[in-house]
């Protein structure tokens, strides 16, 4: 039998973490600041797939991460947001690069 990958729901935050972004980085950049509230987009240097994109509150980015989810750069490139995890201090120590 398939057995489908269950990922976790995390609670809404300002802090959304992108994903399979390698492809279309740039994009990202410039994707984020679409929206009302953008402040920054981290990216974690040596890691080319992810960024975290702050906003100024969680309404502001559930916005971005409802329109956005999903959203084809390329035929290969569709990004997955999720809300960084409230209690993940690998996160929230992960050496990052704003921008």
């Amino acid at each position: 039998t398939f057995k489908k990958k269950v990922r976790p729901i995390h609670p809404p935050q300002s802090l959304l973490v992108e994903t399979n972004i390698s492809s279309c980085r740039s994009f990202t950049l410039k994707a984020s600041n679409w929206f009302p509230g953008f402040k920054e987009v981290r990216l974690v240097p040596g890691k080319h797939d992810i960024s975290f994109v702050e906003f100024e509150s969680e309404t502001q980015a559930g916005v971005a991460k409802d329109a956005l989810q999903g959203f084809r750069i390329t035929a290969t490139c569709a990004m997955k947001i999720t809300y960084k995890p409230r209690s993940s201090p690998r996160v929230q120590s992960l050496d990052t690069q704003r921008l």
